[in-house]
């Protein structure tokens, strides 16, 4: 009977070995890793509330302020393109304007 209590005991101290064992690691790194949890958390939390409070109303902005230029634009109250010194728009058209006249005012030669 003796034979068959030792390798009982064997795997209980086997076990409280290994119990201890993740005892004295968290003893010496659990500082460092709720640390490194908390962190995580606080960076979620970050990301979690840049997107609801400044990504989202931001959206539905930007959606409402395209609704109604769109409707403008159907209307036929809106331009319907952006105009201003700084578009490339206005520039693109300009030079397209002046390049019609350069070649309306050249002669054409006949071959």
């Amino acid at each position: 009977m003796s034979h068959h209590e030792l390798p009982e005991h064997d795997a209980l101290d086997t076990i409280d070995e290994k119990v201890l064992k993740g005892e004295l690691f968290f003893e010496r790194h659990g500082k460092k890793i709720i640390i490194a949890v908390a962190a995580v958390v606080i960076v979620a939390l970050g990301i979690f509330a840049y997107h609801r409070f400044v990504q989202v109303p931001k959206a539905e902005k930007a959606t409402a302020q395209m609704f109604v230029a769109e409707d403008s634009f159907i209307a036929g109250t809106g331009q319907p393109r952006p105009q201003g010194s700084g578009c490339w728009c206005a520039r693109l058209r300009s030079y397209r304007q002046e390049l019609l006249r350069y070649r309306r005012s050249e002669p054409r030669s006949r071959l």
